[in-house]
């Protein structure tokens, strides 16, 4: 660790120290000796692994400052679900401490300057104070063989990093705190009378009803709409000396009885038109009809034309 942290980092509340696969044995020893010397109490600093945090569940606001990716090669995968645990495990005002490499290019499993503030800013984190370094020689080579270690594509592409340093604080309210909102004003109260006056303009009660300005819906009604129709005028004009007539391809016997001859027998080419409409071609001459029988003539009963009120 360096400077930008150390001089930020409290040296008398706890801290909680991320580590990942990433890291060796021994940059781990260093960095954690290198913490515990700036404590004043060795027993203040906890480990954990980044991968468990989201399993052990660490009681809220149990730290005031939490460090993450501060251990080389300092390639930790950051996601939004892991700084928003560490968003809830700090107390309120406490402080996040992060090293991450970066790209300024497009180097695939990197994440760029705007997009780790812009994961801060959704976790919950303010005054984001962040330092861009350049990496040296010896801090490339160290990311090129931790990328062959977790299988990352830098190749070619290792002019394209960099170091981001960040110190996020936390707001100084707990995550899920309410508080009621007052919009109490002098001019409000003072308006708070002209308000009502507003409020009774609109205002309309049944004793201020006044039945002379209703209209009355007979005045709609023209004399003629009084008189009532003749029922002969409903009846349509028949001729009744008109001679019924059958059609040309009469099928409903119309044309047998004009002339006096018996109804023929009419076979059926489906063998459904005697079961009733549910069985009958969409064109069958039977259709409204009831069921019968083969070769029967239908009639329909006089039971059946009497209405039922």
């Amino acid at each position: 660790m360096n400077n930008f942290f150390l001089d930020n980092l409290p040296t008398d509340t706890p801290c909680l120290l991320l580590w990942s696969n990433s890291s060796s044995t021994q940059h781990q020893i260093e960095t954690i000796t290198q913490i515990r010397s700036h404590l004043q109490h060795t027993d203040l600093l906890i480990l954990e692994h980044t991968d468990r945090l989201l399993l052990v569940q660490h009681t809220q606001s149990s730290y005031n400052s939490v460090i993450l990716g501060a251990i080389p090669p300092h390639m930790t995968n950051i996601e939004l679900n892991l700084l928003a645990e560490i968003a809830r495990i700090i107390e309120p005002a406490g402080k996040l401490f992060l090293k991450q490499i970066i790209t300024n290019g497009s180097v695939q499993g990197l994440l760029t300057h705007e997009r780790i503030i812009s994961q801060l800013k959704l976790a919950g984190f303010i005054d984001i104070d962040c330092n861009v370094k350049e990496m040296d020689h010896d801090d490339k080579v160290l990311a090129v063989e931790c990328a062959v270690k977790i299988q990352m594509e830098l190749g070619d592409k290792i002019d394209q990093i960099q170091y981001i340093e960040i110190v996020a604080k936390k707001p100084n309210y707990e995550i899920g705190a309410s508080t009621k909102l007052s919009f109490f004003t002098a001019q409000s109260n003072s308006n708070k009378g002209a308000n009502n006056n507003i409020a009774a303009v609109w205002r309309l009660d049944a004793s201020e009803l006044n039945e002379d300005d209703l209209i009355n819906p007979d005045d709609l009604l023209d004399p003629s709409d009084l008189i009532k129709p003749d029922p002969a005028s409903l009846k349509v004009a028949c001729d009744p000396t008109k001679k019924k007539r059958a059609c040309k391809n009469c099928t409903c016997g119309l044309a047998e009885e004009i002339d006096g001859r018996p109804q023929p027998v009419v076979k059926s080419a489906c063998g459904s038109c005697y079961l009733g409409d549910a069985f009958r071609c969409a064109s069958c001459p039977y259709t409204g009809l009831p069921p019968f029988k083969q070769g029967e003539q239908v009639k329909i009963s006089a039971k059946l034309l009497e209405p039922d009120i």
